[in-house]
């Protein structure tokens, strides 16, 4: 990666303006390495030479600020693109809510959540509450997939899968049962005003 910043700083001298893709791709590199204060450098350098950063890029620097546990950081990045009207991809937006869940700031995470149009809602909560269940952290998913019930009764068949064997395996029997009734009352409910 040395390398690399030598031949973007010799590029520059030689007249040779580096493009978006080309910021991106140092960018991405030098998160995957673990060199955010690189990554970062280059983050703005990009900006001083007119070329607006992707949302693919603003997501390699938020993922790699969470893998160093920096999530005020990563969150003000994550709204700076929000702010400048770019759409963080799923990856993204479950990286910055998962890591925020490991944490225990689960407020944080639904904060994120709740920007989002009810479709991507569902879709980012559901890859969430698997990520969760696949790391037994069982309660948290459970507050997570009931925010899921109160957006939408069609109860993603992967999601109810994981989530159950989870609480299985976790011995956390309640939160199976808690889930069992609910969907049952409400499936109930939602069957006799429909005759």
């Amino acid at each position: 990666m040395k390398e690399s910043e030598m031949f973007s700083e010799e590029a520059v001298k030689l007249g040779l303006i580096p493009t978006n893709k080309t910021y991106t791709s140092m960018i991405c590199g030098y998160c995957r390495e673990g060199n955010l204060t690189l990554a970062l450098k280059f983050f703005h350098r990009m900006s001083d030479h007119g070329c607006a950063p992707y949302s693919i890029t603003y997501g390699a620097l938020i993922s790699g600020l969470c893998k160093q546990s920096k999530l005020d950081e990563a969150r003000q990045l994550y709204d700076s693109m929000i702010e400048k009207g770019l759409t963080p991809c799923e990856v993204t937006r479950v990286t910055l809510a998962y890591e925020y869940c490991k944490a225990d700031y689960s407020g944080f995470a639904l904060a994120i959540l709740e920007r989002l149009e009810k479709k991507l809602w569902i879709r980012t909560a559901n890859t969430l509450v698997r990520k969760l269940c696949d790391d037994r952290k069982v309660d948290m998913a459970a507050l997570f997939f009931h925010k899921l019930l109160d957006m939408d009764l069609h109860v993603n068949r992967v999601t109810l899968a994981a989530f159950m064997t989870a609480c299985y395996e976790s011995n956390k029997y309640d939160l199976v049962s808690d889930l069992s009734a609910r969907i049952y009352k409400e499936n109930h409910l939602a069957m006799k005003t429909t005759k």
